[in-house]
């Protein structure tokens, strides 16, 4: 089974600013995950939060597989956090 990854608007923040206190750590984790064919995903959501302060056009989308999120994907992510507020009530 090949293995993956789902990277977050976080990780391209700092991977795409080499000012970015965390650069090098992105940077390196970008590289292994090429070097050892670790398929990269990001979900179309993380796209839209990058372009809240980037352009689409930075983000390296011939490496990344991308994942829609429909509306099915948030009527059960609503179903799945109501669970966990739930299970883990805000004291």
């Amino acid at each position: 089974m090949r293995k993956s990854v789902l990277l977050d608007t976080s990780f391209f923040i700092r991977f795409l600013n080499d000012n970015d206190p965390l650069f090098k750590n992105a940077d390196g984790y970008f590289r292994y995950f090429i070097k050892e064919e670790i398929t990269m995903i990001i979900s179309t959501i993380s796209i839209a939060e990058y372009c809240v302060g980037g352009d689409i056009y930075e983000l390296p989308l011939k490496n990344l597989q991308i994942v829609p999120f429909n509306l099915d994907h948030s009527k059960k992510t609503g179903e799945f956090a109501k669970i966990i507020l739930i299970k883990y009530p805000k004291n």
